[in-house]
Order: structure tokens, then C-alpha cells, then sequence
């Protein structure tokens, strides 16, 4: 209910594709988009930003730490930081369709933001697999979904991946150094994904790196 009350609160301003667009963007509502759109994002390599997914919990979770830093201060105003945050994201998730990808980015940074404040390093291995086995728990028939097995794929492709990508060429100025590491980025989740893509789809982007390149800073 809420969700379909946001989203007439942005069709009073926004039509048409841009409204379709500006849907999925925000809660994820990719009803309304039409095969011409849907077929060009895909082509571009660009469909993820459509999906509301794992970037956008992520985002949201670091704009309410920037926000909610001033709670820094004492050991309750940090627990009561993270319990906002967790609420927050969580609702956030319940706005947008509590999707596969969504609640699993959900779990995580949730389990991120706990071991942040205990003060412990958790591997990002062992949040992953304890979010994975969180949601199975919840809804076996989740490990049989295309969106839950691209997202844990991507994430872990990422993750292994990223780094040793982004160490073979040392960038000596800030815009080299961002440019580089959207391209290790985008390249490692491309990858990852490249077979279950071929798979599912029998597509592949080729212009993927240009288009996140573009994208994901805007």
C-alpha cells in the first residue's frame, strides 16, 4: 500500500517512460516498463540499475551512517544508531517488494552494521553465507530464483575478484584511481555472472564498461 501510495505521489509529476523508468529506479515497480526499454538496458549492460538490488541498499546504508554519525558519540547512542539503520533499511526493503536481492543486501548490510558496532571484523565470506542460509530458511524455492543465484554469484564474484583485478595497475591520480576501479568492478560482476547470463538470457552486454562507467557515478 505504501509503496502504490509513493508511487502516485511521482506519477503526479513524472509520465510516461519516465515515470516507468523513475518506478524502478526508486521501489524496484518494473511492471510498467515497457520490452522496448527493458531490451535496451539489457543490450547496454545497464538492467541492474532498473532492479533495485544490492547497490541501492548499499547506497542507502551508507547515506544513514554519514547521516546518523553525530550518534557516534556514546556506546547506546551507536546501539540506537544501528537499530535505526537496520529499521530503516528493512523498511526500505518492505517499500520496494522485499525482492531476493534486496532482502539479501538487507541481511548483510544489517550483519555488517552489528559486527561494526561489536567491533569485530567478520569476514564478508561469512556474512554472505549466513544471509544466504537466513533467507533459504525463510523460502527454500529462493535458491531456485534467477535474481537470487545472479545476485550471490555477483556478490561473490566481487568480492574474489575486485581486488586482484584492481592490483594489477596502480592509477597515480583520483580520476584515474575511480575510473579503474568502476572497470575492475564492472568487469568482475560481468564475469561472475557471464555463464548463469548466457544461461537464463542468451544475452550478453558488450558495452557494459561504458555504460557503468557512465551510470553508476550519476
Amino acid at each position: 500500500y505504501k509503496r502504490q501510495y509513493l508511487l502516485g505521489i511521482i506519477g503526479l509529476y513524472i509520465h510516461g517512460d519516465e515515470f516507468s523508468i523513475s518506478s524502478a529506479l526508486v521501489f524496484g515497480e518494473k511492471a510498467s516498463l515497457s520490452p522496448e526499454i527493458k531490451e535496451a538496458y539489457s543490450g547496454a549492460g545497464a538492467m541492474h540499475v532498473l532492479a533495485v538490488s544490492g547497490l541501492h541498499v548499499g547506497l542507502v546504508y551508507l547515506f544513514l551512517k554519514h547521516l546518523l554519525s553525530f550518534l557516534n558519540r556514546t556506546r547506546k547512542s551507536q546501539i540506537l544508531k544501528t537499530l535505526i539503520i537496520i529499521a530503516l533499511i528493512f523498511t526500505y526493503a518492505g517499500i520496494t517488494g522485499f525482492s531476493p536481492s534486496v532482502t539479501r543486501a538487507s541481511f548483510m548490510f544489517s550483519l555488517i552494521a552489528v559486527s561494526a558496532l561489536l567491533r569485530r571484523s567478520s569476514s564478508i565470506y561469512n556474512i554472505i553465507f549466513v544471509s544466504a542460509f537466513g533467507m533459504l530458511f525463510y523460502d527454500p524455492r529462493f535458491l531456485f530464483s534467477v535474481s537470487f543465484q545472479l545476485s550471490y554469484i555477483a556478490v561473490i564474484g566481487i568480492i574474489f575478484l575486485y581486488p586482484r583485478l584492481f592490483l594489477l595497475w596502480d592509477p597515480k591520480t583520483w580520476l584515474t584511481y575511480n575510473i579503474w576501479s568502476l572497470v575492475c568492478l564492472s568487469f568482475a560482476a560481468q564475469v561472475s555472472t557471464f555463464a548463469l547470463a548466457l544461461y537464463y538470457f542468451k544475452l550478453f552486454p558488450t558495452w557494459f564498461l561504458l555504460t557503468n562507467l557512465i551510470v553508476v557515478p550519476g
